[in-house]
């Protein structure tokens, strides 16, 4: 039925999809999400009449609850299908959040009770998100495909591949956390302690629609930063106002190492919080040397590879490595670590015998990174 284009005329999709949202095994995720093939059935149901379906009774919390709000080719199913639903019924006023969470482990997105509506985001989920979000990450649009089945080949294959690990989708999250913010219904600390700030400030590196909301937001946290008794607040203040700020200047934005000194400094975010970080006293250092962003230098990078003049060298050094396989998100950041001679730096540490087995580990790590980076961008567009 879904491979073919034609309007069915004798289905009852209108039941046929109330069935698949009320059937029990529907709404039990198998391995970290839905069966994808009941989802592009919902998504192909939905969309032969969506003024109709967006009718029915308990429609929006039923969709809701199958979303996770993540760059999954299935996600964007159902988030076309939210953006239908808002345009119809106003999801926003209908479901409004009460509470937003931040448990460890990925959980049900929405949370419904009586009279109540919690969202929760993982903090491993941003985590992951921080290390791997680029304007590369979701590039899937189901309007590009010509047949369900070709996108269904492609959810197959995304299932199949190392990307399956689960990244926010911004165009969804970041809304959401503009609404906790301007509503007050988080706190400073509990945004840093679960990585939420840190990916805001990751967004800032994405494409121009990505980047306007983030910087938002980034605006909306320095005045709750002002109104809260969160102990930190000058140094994470002071470092959002550089970020903000940064911003707004076009050829700074432009600059191709601002994905990696954002991803660098996203990660700082939660060690300015804790002061017995073995990295607090360089963190402090560099957060505190300028009111602006230095481009022309990854943040860091002298001090701490190799970390020789720092306490806990090994740990600092391993740090660095961290933060430069995160930032290696595209091929054009291997010309810039080619002109820091990051690459011959860590063969050279490779080859020092006093360097840790966990500091070799990483050195391969991020060269066979790199190595993958060079050939994912000689691949051509699937």
């Amino acid at each position: 039925m879904m491979s073919s284009s034609q309007q069915p005329h004798n289905l009852e999709y209108q039941k046929f999809l109330q069935m698949l949202l009320n059937n029990d095994q529907s709404r039990s995720q198998e391995s970290g999400g839905f069966p994808y093939y009941i989802i592009c059935a919902m998504h192909f149901l939905y969309f032969l009449d969506p003024k109709e379906q967006s009718k029915a009774s308990m429609m929006t919390p039923k969709i809701l609850q199958f979303y996770s709000g993540t760059y999954n080719p299935a996600d964007r199913l159902i988030l076309e299908i939210i953006y239908s639903l808002d345009a119809s019924v106003n999801i926003s006023s209908e479901m409004r959040i009460e509470s937003y969470s931040f448990p460890q482990e990925q959980k049900k997105l929405y949370n419904f009770a009586v009279g109540h509506c919690e969202m929760s985001f993982s903090s491993k989920v941003f985590r992951n998100s921080i290390k791997t979000l680029s304007n590369k990450s979701g590039a899937y649009s189901y309007q590009k495909f010509e047949t369900v089945m070709e996108y269904i080949a492609v959810i197959e294959k995304f299932t199949d591949s190392q990307e399956q690990d689960l990244v926010y989708d911004p165009l969804f999250v970041l809304p959401a956390i503009a609404d906790m913010v301007s509503r007050k219904l988080v706190s400073v600390n509990s945004m840093v302690d679960s990585h939420c700030l840190s990916y805001v400030v990751i967004c800032l590196g994405l494409n121009a629609r990505v980047a306007g909301m983030a910087r938002k937001i980034l605006n909306s946290s320095i005045s709750l930063i002002d109104e809260s008794h969160y102990k930190e607040k000058d140094l994470t203040r002071t470092t959002l106002y550089s970020l903000y700020y940064a911003t707004s200047d076009p050829t700074l934005i432009k600059n191709p190492r601002f994905s990696i000194i954002l991803t660098i400094i996203a990660n700082m975010i939660p060690i300015l919080s804790n002061v017995g970080h073995f990295l607090f006293d360089r963190v402090l250092q560099y957060v505190t040397k300028s009111p602006t962003i230095d481009t022309s230098d990854i943040p860091l990078l002298r001090t701490l590879l190799p970390a020789s003049e720092v306490d806990n060298y090994g740990k600092a050094t391993n740090w660095m490595l961290n933060m430069l396989i995160s930032s290696m998100k595209r091929c054009s950041d291997l010309t810039i670590y080619e002109d820091e001679f990051i690459f011959e730096i860590v063969q050279t540490i490779q080859s020092v015998s006093t360097s840790w087995d966990s500091t070799r580990a990483l050195s391969s790590a991020l060269l066979s990174h790199a190595r993958l980076q060079h050939n994912l961008d000689k691949k051509p567009d699937a």
